[in-house]
């Protein structure tokens, strides 16, 4: 299709319009049936719902209980293979945080008087006070250019049909 004159574009707005009326009618009846769907599921498996929940709790509540049992939890293994499956404890990635009421300047200044080499000074570019100065016509291509700096806006295209 090949839209040529304003008339042409109304034209194929229209049609559009009518191909999203008619792709939203099935969304919305699809939608409508999914969640039928899940009411009924829901009803079937209720039982079955809370009895997974009251068994995951009570695994998860026996291995935190043993995890020190050597019996359950052999020396250094943090797993243990069963023939249903495997329980095992996986150590997250180490987060370090400041504990209430400390202040990051404490820790600074005590991380120096330790001579700890803990502290971090970066400097770099700052693209929002760039952006601001372009905008404010403040800064030309030529600065831009001796900075190494290219700056680049994206143009898109919106199609917006009126409500029917």
């Amino acid at each position: 299709m090949k839209i040529e004159t304003i008339g042409d574009l109304e034209s194929a707005m229209n049609d559009l319009q009518a191909c999203d009326a008619q792709m939203n009618k099935k969304s919305a009846q699809l939608s409508e049936d999914i969640a039928n769907l899940r009411e009924e599921m829901n009803e079937e498996l209720g039982d079955t719902v809370s009895k997974r929940a009251l068994l995951q709790n009570a695994i998860e509540q026996f291995a935190w209980d043993n995890k020190v049992n050597p019996d359950i939890f052999p020396m250094g293994k943090k797993s243990l293979i069963l023939n249903a499956g495997t329980i095992s404890f996986k150590s997250g990635p180490l987060s370090i945080a400041l504990k209430k009421g400390t202040k990051t300047e404490q820790v600074v200044e005590t991380a120096k008087a330790l001579k700890l080499k803990i502290i971090r000074i970066s400097e770099e570019l700052d693209k929002d006070a760039v952006k601001d100065l372009i905008e404010s016509e403040k800064i030309t291509d030529e600065v831009l250019k001796q900075l190494g700096l290219v700056a680049n806006q994206s143009e898109n295209l919106t199609i917006k049909l009126n409500d029917q």
